[in-house]
């Protein structure tokens, strides 16, 4: 029987290093693919209208929130880095508010009864939401409040969680947040009566609520900002119970505001005639003052000038070039001269005015 040669130990060798190579260039490829798969799972962008939350081992990386631009950033991959993202700050949110409205308010099958007519339906309290004004009157109200994200890592600090669900992050501030919201909307309505909240200044209650509302989550540093608040003209409404009265009411001061108001405009009207009149008085007035100053000064003119050429040795004189003059105005002023001659003499004759002629009226007796 034949046996195989006996490797040498220069062969052993030659085959270990061979195996050692090839065992290097595996781990490095590994290594290069585990590299590459590292960096493209860590690899995210951010789309417009959202705010991203790097963390690294569980600590936010960096102080503000990468807002969304589309550009590629980098993390940790998973579990050791992760990424949250949120509304950014140009993204409003709405909440509305029905906590103190009717529920089947809320339904589009109600029939609307006799609206002048107080209802004798019950107020179910517990279901039928409704607050206390400060004259001891219940009121419904609702209203739509818009909020931001404004400081991401407080927000998240407020409302997160260890799983990073969004979800469930905005779910909890808006539960907080109605909360707030309805505290402020009690609390406003408690210090004004119910014509001054809801019928007079409606809009001044609005402003109001959404002070007290800001001034509420700025203390809780939740890193929301609060909008606007809406609430509609028919976003308010009385109880059911005296719906009725408060309508006739209104309607009542309804019509006094247009009675009063077409009694302004009239007022405005005939003032605005009396001044257009009197102006036009005044004017006329200074009209003929002036011409009235300036005719007594071309007279006093005219005696100055014939005072000047007047002789009392010899009146006839002064007398016959005022005589002269005065005659030459008067001619001149007259269109129509006649001049008549009789024998040697000739006359002058003016017409002054001309007479109408007769006309021949015929008259039909019965």
């Amino acid at each position: 029987m034949n046996r195989a040669p006996a490797k040498t130990p220069e062969g052993a060798a030659e085959a270990v290093g061979g195996a050692l190579r090839f065992l290097s260039i595996l781990l490095r490829l590994l290594a290069l693919a585990v590299l590459l798969l590292a960096f493209r799972t860590g690899c995210y962008s951010v789309e417009a209208g959202k705010q991203a939350l790097p963390f690294h081992f569980g600590k936010l990386v960096g102080d503000n929130a990468v807002e969304g631009d589309g550009r590629m950033h980098w993390i940790l991959p998973r579990p050791f880095g992760r990424v949250v993202v949120l509304p950014a700050a140009s993204a409003p949110q709405n909440l509305m508010s029905d906590s103190f409205w009717p529920a089947e308010a809320n339904s589009a099958l109600v029939i609307k009864s006799d609206e002048s007519v107080d209802s004798t339906d019950p107020l179910v309290m517990g279901r039928d939401g409704c607050v206390l004004t400060g004259d001891s009157y219940l009121f419904h109200i609702r209203g739509n409040l818009t909020w931001t994200i404004t400081d991401a890592a407080s927000y998240w600090q407020a409302f997160g969680n260890a799983d990073g669900d969004v979800a469930a992050a905005m779910k909890q501030s808006n539960l907080i947040l109605r909360r707030l919201f309805d505290s402020a909307l009690l609390a406003e309505a408690s210090r004004r009566s119910v014509d001054e909240a809801f019928y007079i200044h409606l809009n001044d209650y609005r402003l109001a609520v959404e002070s007290n509302l800001a001034t509420r989550v700025k203390a809780q540093q939740m890193g929301i900002t609060i909008g606007r608040l809406e609430i509609k003209p028919e976003d308010r409404r009385s109880i059911r119970l005296v719906q009725g009265t408060f309508n006739n009411v209104v309607a009542a001061q309804s019509k006094a505001r247009s009675r009063v108001n077409a009694a302004r405009k009239e007022a405005l009207e005939i003032a605005g005639k009396a001044d257009a009149e009197s102006r036009k008085i005044i004017a006329d007035a200074e009209i003929y003052r002036a011409g009235l100053i300036t005719s007594t000064g071309n007279k006093a003119e005219n005696m100055k000038a014939f005072l000047k050429v007047y002789d009392p040795k010899n009146p006839e004189a002064a007398l016959a070039s005022l005589y002269n003059s005065t005659m030459g105005e008067a001619l001149a002023a007259v269109h129509e001269k006649y001049l008549i001659k009789k024998g040697d003499q000739q006359e002058l004759r003016l017409q002054l005015s001309r007479l109408p002629k007769a006309s021949a009226k015929t008259e039909t007796k019965p």
